[in-house]
């Protein structure tokens, strides 16, 4: 078992070490942003988004032809003309950390399947910016060779956790954890921050509502349609096509007006009044 800082992430493996990536940012540049947000949310345009994400359009175009491209609530929303919410940057990061220990398309597959999970953790991650919050995506192998995943925040990346989650789900019989790859999703938060900044756009207004709050439970509630938390590889389509409905449901409630908007600027359920 291997522990790795890899700049964007902290990768747990039991096999391939991960190669380590220059630090993009300084966290004492963004040292104020806790007790100095804004409270006005920000949208993005596509190109805002791409800048963020350090990404061209030619790389945009081509990560989506190989389906290495996701957002955050399950989709890829991928319109010239539609809005984007700074999670969507998270997002894009967290397909280009996981893809060193997945590849591209698996890791773009992870995140929009899990698109519950990667918000809960933003959520975690903007309540409370004392402490680093953590996204983990469990790999389990059957004695047959057939896989399974389970996403989960750190807290819940232990091995009694694991076990509990496999004795819930009769579908995974007889499967093991073999890897727990852990993201840290604080410092991918840090990095949209500085990369917005730098193109002039504040980003200090929370990305996402409080995790306790109602107004998160309210906005999450229709993941609950999803059925159960481990992911079979044979299943991982449909599950996949479901993810992407529910959550189109999500993000037409986050950004409004089905994620299409005239202002630069909106005011989101959960900023001032």
């Amino acid at each position: 078992m291997r522990f790795r800082d890899v700049a964007s992430a902290i990768i747990i493996t039991f096999n391939s070490p991960i190669q380590n990536t220059p630090l993009r940012y300084s966290a004492a540049g963004l040292a104020g942003y806790c007790t100095e947000r804004n409270t006005m949310r920000v949208r993005l345009t596509r190109n805002e988004l791409l800048a963020i994400t350090d990404h061209t359009e030619h790389g945009f175009k081509t990560k989506l032809r190989r389906d290495q491209w996701g957002l955050a609530y399950g989709g890829r929303y991928t319109g010239a003309r539609a809005w984007y919410g700074p999670e969507d940057a998270v997002a894009v990061h967290l397909i280009s950390t996981l893809a060193k220990a997945y590849g591209g398309n698996t890791a773009a597959l992870m995140t929009r399947v899990f698109g519950d999970v990667v918000l809960a953790a933003i959520a975690k991650a903007e309540a409370d910016c004392t402490v680093d919050a953590h996204f983990a995506v469990v790999d389990f192998i059957a004695p047959d060779g057939q896989r399974a995943y389970l996403a989960c925040g750190a807290h819940d990346a232990t091995p009694e956790t694991i076990a509990a989650e496999l004795a819930k789900s009769y579908l995974v019989h007889g499967f093991v954890a073999e890897r727990v790859i852990m993201v840290n999703i604080s410092h991918l938060i840090r990095t949209v921050r500085t990369n917005a900044a730098q193109i002039g756009i504040d980003l200090t207004a929370p990305f996402l509502p409080a995790p306790e709050s109602d107004e998160f439970l309210e906005l999450m509630s229709p993941y609950a349609e999803l059925p159960g938390r481990i992911v079979e590889l044979r299943t991982v389509k449909q599950r996949d096509a479901m993810a992407r409905k529910i959550g189109a449901r999500v993000r037409a409630r986050t950004m409004g007006q089905g994620g299409i908007g005239h202002q630069r600027r909106s005011r989101s359920l959960w900023a001032a009044a």
